[in-house]
């Protein structure tokens, strides 16, 4: 690693990400995925479901805030809007491919088959 110092906030954004990763990687790999299913553990799909939960906090307190005390919405609002919109439709779609751990008689097991 470089020996760049790191502020606590990029600790603490590293530490969140690293908990997610623990979270998600409790499995085993498995050598042989279906190209088709998303692992769990896979990073990207770690960013984008911060990303999500990043717009659920969006969702859960600007909205109410501006239903409330705005009469109207910008065109810049409106776009927000929607790409949150959108994002919770592709977190839809994406659930359908990923791979979800299944408990077993041997430990925790993730499957890649399709649903």
């Amino acid at each position: 690693m470089s020996n760049v110092k790191r502020t606590p906030i990029q600790n603490d954004v590293r530490s969140l990400f690293e908990d997610f990763s623990n979270f998600y990687a409790s499995s085993a790999p498995i050598d042989t995925k279906p190209k088709c299913v998303i692992p769990a553990n896979n990073r990207l799909k770690i960013v984008f479901d911060l990303f999500i939960l990043v717009c659920l906090m969006f969702t859960a307190t600007v909205v109410p805030f501006r239903l409330a005390f705005t009469d109207f919405d910008t065109p810049g609002w409106m776009a927000i809007y929607a790409i949150v919109d959108i994002s919770f439709l592709a977190d839809v779609i994406l659930t359908f491919f990923t791979s979800y751990t299944k408990e077993a008689v041997s430990g925790d097991v993730e499957v890649f088959e399709s649903r």
